[in-house]
């Protein structure tokens, strides 16, 4: 070989080993996700361990890789055409397992179930599955409104986040007039959506799912009206 080509190859070998090295250290590496203006931030680890065979654990690794040598150090932007809250939700379960996915309401489940399989995920979308295919708890609007009232809590300031559970509880309130009542109590998650609403006053998907809820409750409850009073 000439010393050309022995020059190249030692090229390849080193660049191949700096790409090995980074891969095998991923679980180091900081990823930010970016959805629209929207940043979740988390780590390489988290999105490849639980489903490493997926299309995000594909495109994590070879981020981490690529940029590893040039800014060893560096948070990674990945940029996701995806909708923020269905994400949030999935990197939730990336990270906790199925005790994520425990009081998730079944619109949000169907939601993730849609994701897993565009990442091909299939751990993930057997669970949405089998959740989906199992009988409903008797508590389950209970359970699933205490939950959506922690979560608008959690994530006041996200407005992705708090757009995509304003669209969930006032699925909830044009259920039922049953669903209304127990939606209108002072424990309920009014509160909180009135709060993320103020925060967020030029989210118009927000503000349209939220003056949704508020027109449900106020119309068929007394008690919803007096909340809704009370907190103008």
């Amino acid at each position: 070989k000439s010393e050309h080509e022995h020059e190249l190859e030692r090229q390849r070998l080193e660049q191949s080993a700096a790409r090995s090295h980074a891969v095998s250290n991923y679980q180091h590496a900081q990823i930010a996700l970016a959805l629209g203006d929207h940043i979740i931030t988390t780590t390489a680890q988290t999105l490849i361990d639980r489903e490493p065979d997926s299309g995000l654990a594909a495109v994590t690794r070879n981020l981490v890789a690529d940029q590893s040598a040039a800014q060893p150090n560096s948070v990674r932007k990945l940029n996701l055409d995806r909708d923020a809250g269905t994400v949030q939700w999935l990197i939730e379960w990336l990270r906790d397992g199925n005790a994520a996915l425990r009081q998730l309401p079944r619109p949000l489940i169907q939601s993730l179930a849609v994701e897993a399989q565009h990442w091909q995920m299939p751990k993930l979308e057997a669970e949405c599955q089998a959740r989906l295919g199992s009988a409903v708890d008797a508590n389950a609007d209970r359970m699933q409104l205490e939950w959506l009232s922690l979560q608008l809590q959690h994530h006041t300031s996200c407005a992705p986040i708090s757009r995509s559970l304003a669209a969930e509880f006032w699925r909830f309130c044009v259920r039922s007039s049953a669903c209304r009542t127990l939606a209108a109590s002072e424990e309920g998650p009014i509160h909180p959506l009135l709060a993320a609403m103020q925060q967020h006053p030029d989210d118009l998907l927000l503000l349209k799912n939220g003056f949704g809820v508020c027109s449900a409750l106020a119309a068929g409850c007394k008690a919803a009206r007096y909340i809704l009073r009370s907190k103008h």
